[in-house]
């Protein structure tokens, strides 16, 4: 379902704040393989206009930079498993027991000496009843096709203990009031009503395309997690992949969205 959302702005103001060039000049240190991470830029006045039931944000003032420096991560346009995806992955996982990497979604490749790749994966551990969750798959396949895992990280709901909207690596869920990975991540007809209902509520200005749901938790109502795909309106490109909370009330009608960037350059290393 692909959707032009506001609040989706919020994803790219976390990746680099302009008024601060030390958060830049962060962002652009080389990784250890002297690869630069990609880095959104952005300059900007935002004004928001807010009525009782409408959120809008004019971005008449931004600009936005995407900078695609060589050796970047680039995002996928389509993030399914193909037939290809599917047996790098398992000539990576091979060697992996005790635990089960069901690969979901395709996020990004790298171009190094070789490819670096990036896979969403719902994990358990291979025991009775298992607790699931989701984690970052990293492989690297070289010049010779030989592919290895180079890390996993578990990908964590929370949006980090400052609050700055970034998709954390997290903790395993657990106990009453944690969130509810589904069997299976497709977007049900019941779920893309709340989504739909959200958007009765928020201005759209960037383009989000809603590909799996991650979790739901009952609390006052429901939340459910959204993994999103952003993009500008009209670009050939994504600008990156986000977590999209939605929330409910105890009636089932839209409460609050917020939103979360999965950084991948970070979470890889």
């Amino acid at each position: 379902m692909k959707k032009f959302l506001s609040l989706a702005i919020c994803s790219a103001l976390l990746l680099c704040a302009c008024s601060d060039e030390k958060i830049v000049e962060e962002a652009l240190k080389e990784t250890e393989d002297t690869t630069p991470v990609t880095t959104i830029v952005i300059e900007t006045d935002i004004s928001e206009e807010t009525e009782e039931t409408e959120e809008a944000v004019d971005l008449s003032d931004m600009d936005i930079i995407n900078s695609n420096i060589p050796g970047g991560w680039e995002y996928a346009d389509d993030p399914s498993i193909t037939d290809e995806r599917l047996q790098l992955f398992e000539d990576a996982m091979g060697t992996y027991v005790g635990v089960d990497y069901e690969p979901v979604c395709y996020l990004a490749s790298q171009l190094v000496a070789g490819t670096n790749h990036c896979f969403l994966c719902r994990t358990s551990a291979v025991v009775p009843d298992p607790v699931p969750y989701w984690t970052l798959v990293y492989i690297y396949k070289d010049l010779q096709g030989n592919a290895t895992v180079t890390q996993i990280a578990i990908l964590g709901y929370d949006l980090g203990a400052d609050d700055n909207g970034m998709a954390v690596t997290g903790v395993i869920p657990s106990g009453d009031g944690e969130w509810t990975v589904p069997d299976d991540p497709t977007i049900t007809d019941e779920q893309n009503a709340v989504i739909d209902d959200m958007y009765e509520h928020v201005a759209f200005e960037l383009v989000d395309d809603f590909v799996a749901c991650l979790g739901v938790r009952e609390d006052n109502g429901y939340e459910y997690c959204f993994l999103s795909q952003v993009s500008m309106p009209g670009a050939t490109e994504p600008l990156g992949w986000q977590l999209v909370y939605i929330s409910t009330d105890t009636s089932g009608a839209f409460a609050d969205v917020r939103t979360g960037v999965i950084d991948i350059g970070m979470l890889s290393s």
